[in-house]
C-alpha cells in the first residue's frame, strides 16, 4: 500500500478522533459488505451510530462493550439507507481483515486522540 499525499500538522488537527464504548451491535443484511449497525457511546457527546464492516472478523458478543477509536466529524455517509454517523478505525491487514483500534488501558468515553 502507497503513502497518501502529506498533509499539515493544522490539517491533520482538523480530525476529531474519540474514545467510544460499543453499547448495541445489530446485524446489518442490507449492507453490501458483511457488517454490524453499531451504537457507540461517546459520554459527554452523547451516542452516535456507524455501520462497519468487520462481521467477518468480529461476532456480536466480542464487540458488545469493547473501546473502539472513531472520526466523530465527518459528515453523515448513508450506508444502504441507514445513517452512519461516526467512522470506527481499524488497522486493514494485507488479507483484508480489519483490526479495531482501541487504547490499550481504560480511557475515559469521549476522549480526544491526539
Amino acid at each position: 500500500m502507497e503513502l497518501k499525499d502529506t498533509i499539515t500538522v493544522e490539517e491533520f488537527q482538523q480530525v476529531d478522533m474519540r474514545v467510544g464504548r460499543i453499547v448495541a451491535v445489530e446485524e446489518f443484511s442490507e449492507a453490501r459488505k458483511p457488517s454490524y449497525k453499531l451504537t457507540i457511546d461517546f459520554g459527554p457527546l452523547g451516542t452516535r451510530r456507524s455501520s462497519a464492516a468487520i462481521r467477518p472478523w468480529y461476532r456480536p458478543e466480542e464487540l458488545l462493550g469493547r473501546l473502539v477509536i472513531a472520526v466523530v466529524n465527518l459528515p453523515v455517509r448513508r450506508v444502504a439507507g441507514f445513517p452512519s454517523e461516526v467512522l470506527v478505525l481499524g488497522a486493514i491487514q494485507a488479507d483484508g481483515r480489519v483490526i479495531l483500534l482501541q487504547p490499550d488501558t481504560e480511557a475515559e468515553l469521549g476522549s480526544f486522540i491526539a
